[in-house]
């Protein structure tokens, strides 16, 4: 029985557990629960308690909810500066950005990974970072010293905008420059200038020309996602559109996508201001229960479309932030307006961060999946209150502590597993961390208010992903993976 168990959770939760790499700490962790699923199914105290004590708890956090983050906190963790007072972007090096973009943390090695302009820095694990640590590895850039466009497109050279690391710790970056997508194996163990795998946008790894829109080419992207469903998800923002290609790890390189959203097909590139158009959209993510969020920068607000990979092409959005309607495009500073929307990410309970890029904030949306259109944010990083817009530049100090301000932020980050909130301060050449269960070695400057929630087991799980209430089977155990490029692991008791 317990086999057949273990045998019917592997097929659930797509483990293959003979294919898997038993070396891999994501094999022994999914070996792991699916034995000790099995052993609560058939009710074996016994092995259950073997199993508990053998597992890596530090993989298999409850995701620790966002919610918690005060208004106006002190980041407790910078990157690309010494400490929160620095002078802004210097000469590229193992600890420095010349323009931070897009950030993501692995779930499993909880390796961080950092889009700086032409190349991607990965760093040690986020739960053990200082201030101002250097990266171990450069992908982009033969050295960590050098930060130079490519003359010629191949397989190992971009300029980098947003990135993703899936569950199978593969980096995807979006390439403007050149005007694809690039996949690297084994981002998490790579050495220095490693080769990307595919390309998608572009036939081959050499070439970057300008290509009729349609559904193999890609004029612009700016990020890029894979959910749970092995689905890449493209933000074509030269074009106004997202692509999504289905079945991506079956795709060879320039594969066509299966679907679009922003325009009625793959050919159109017009942008506009309606229910199912966009005007330069700039970063997407996709919630446990498949809905997907896009931030419609020069609209100033934030489209949602439920159950997005079964819409049809050009389809409407069901909902949007930033504007009472889906033909408006207001400028403002209040909890319900925005001023050109930037990066964007979902936590596991439905927490929706947004970086309000010229009102140098990031908006936090709670419930984001049932908010009604229009409605205010529950939330704000970056300013002391829903009307402030100064920026926190640091050359200038406008604030009294560099911690709390950004500079026109760009992208942003949920680390689910730790409860913490990412924030690329590009322009000043920086990433910072806010609240989290498990910091690094930095504790937020003095006078800080940051939260630390602590980290444990817990009976409860986002709603999305809680399972049919069995009250003849107790005690009960549940994994919940969240269609996120970052899964998100629980395990309940």
């Amino acid at each position: 029985m317990i086999q057949t168990a273990l045998n019917s959770f592997a097929v659930n939760h797509e483990i293959n557990l003979k294919s898997c790499d038993p070396k891999s700490s994501a094999c022994r962790i999914q070996s792991r629960v699916a034995f000790i699923l099995a052993a609560a199914i058939t009710m074996k105290p016994t092995i259950l308690l073997a199993g508990l004590l053998a597992l890596p708890f530090s993989h298999l956090a409850t995701a620790q909810s966002t919610r918690s983050i005060p208004n106006f906190a002190n980041a407790n963790l910078v990157l690309g500066d010494a400490d929160f007072r620095g002078g802004g972007p210097p000469a590229p090096a193992a600890s420095s950005f010349s323009f931070a973009n897009d950030v993501a943390v692995d779930p499993v090695t909880r390796k961080v990974f950092v889009a700086d302009v032409f190349r991607v820095l990965r760093f040690a694990s986020a739960d053990a970072l200082a201030n101002g640590a250097a990266a171990e590895a450069v992908f982009g850039q033969g050295n960590f010293d050098t930060q130079t466009s490519p003359s010629t497109p191949n397989e190992s050279r971009f300029a980098a905008l947003g990135i993703c690391l899936d569950r199978n710790g593969r980096l995807w970056v979006a390439d403007p420059n050149n005007r694809r997508v690039l996949r690297f194996d084994g981002a998490n163990t790579a050495g220095n200038f490693p080769a990307a795998t595919r390309v998608y946008g572009q036939p081959n790894f050499t070439d970057n020309s300008f290509r009729v829109t349609s559904a193999t080419s890609i004029a612009g992207p700016t990020d890029v996602l894979v959910d749970s469903n092995d689905r890449l998800w493209v933000v074509d923002s030269g074009v106004n559109r997202i692509l999504r290609f289905d079945d991506i790890s079956n795709k060879p390189n320039g594969a066509a996508a299966d679907g679009v959203l922003g325009q009625t097909s793959f050919t159109g590139v017009s942008s506009g201001l309606s229910q199912s158009k966009m005007e330069s959209p700039r970063a997407i993510d996709i919630s446990a229960n498949g809905t997907l969020f896009v931030s419609d920068s020069l609209n100033n607000r934030v489209l949602r479309f439920d159950n997005a990979a079964g819409l049809a092409n050009g389809a409407n959005a069901s909902a949007v932030l930033g504007q009472p309607d889906f033909v408006s495009r207001t400028i403002d500073v209040t909890a319900s307006r925005m001023h050109n929307p930037r990066g964007l990410s979902i936590a596991a309970d439905d927490t929706l961060w947004i970086t309000d890029f010229q009102n140098a904030r990031a908006l936090r949306f709670d419930n984001a999946s049932a908010k009604a259109n229009g409605a205010a944010a529950d939330g704000v990083l970056g300013q002391p209150d829903f009307f402030t817009d100064r920026q926190d530049n640091n050359n200038q100090g406008t604030f009294l502590k560099n911690s709390q301000g950004f500079l026109f932020p760009e992208y942003i980050f949920v680390d689910n597993p730790r409860g913490s909130v990412w924030v690329s301060d590009g322009q000043n050449g920086r990433v910072l961390r806010f609240g989290g269960a498990s910091g690094g070695t930095n504790p937020p400057p003095a006078g800080g208010d940051n939260v630390q929630p602590a980290l444990a087991l817990s009976g409860k799980v986002p709603k999305s992903t809680k399972a049919k209430a069995s009250p003849s089977r107790e005690p009960r155990a549940t994994m919940s993976v969240s269609q996120e490029c970052n899964t998100a692991l629980a395990l309940v008791l």
